[in-house]
């Protein structure tokens, strides 16, 4: 059986190394801002130490990525509408929605609040 790929490499990059990122919004499922941040702040720091970018959250309107919960028909060409679908990303080429991630927010999102306060 062949394995099937899950991601598309779009060609693009960051012309620049300090890339910041905003929490938009939370889940439904979730409700908990200070959560929803710390787990982004945790996955975007794993990546911080291995490669030759920072990711740094800040609540500028303007930020490189925008990180958003969304559902169905969203504003983009890629409507959440199918169950095997849970997020996409856009790469940062010179578009509106440029390194923006969007999650399904009709998915159940868990976070186990154990020591996940953020500070």
């Amino acid at each position: 059986m062949r394995k099937r790929k899950r991601y598309a490499y779009n060609g693009g990059k960051w012309d620049h190394h300090n890339i910041t990122y905003r929490v938009v919004n939370v889940a439904r499922s979730v409700q908990e801002l200070g959560y929803v941040r710390r787990e982004i702040y945790d996955a975007f720091n794993a990546w911080n130490g291995v490669s030759t970018i920072r990711l740094t959250e800040t609540s500028d309107p303007s930020a490189d990525i925008q990180i958003s919960f969304e559902r169905g028909h969203h504003g983009d060409a890629y409507p959440f509408d199918r169950p095997e679908v849970l997020a996409h990303a856009f790469p940062p080429f010179d578009h509106e929605m440029a390194g923006d991630i969007h999650l399904d927010d009709d998915e159940r999102w868990a976070i186990n609040p154990i020591d996940k306060h953020y500070r």
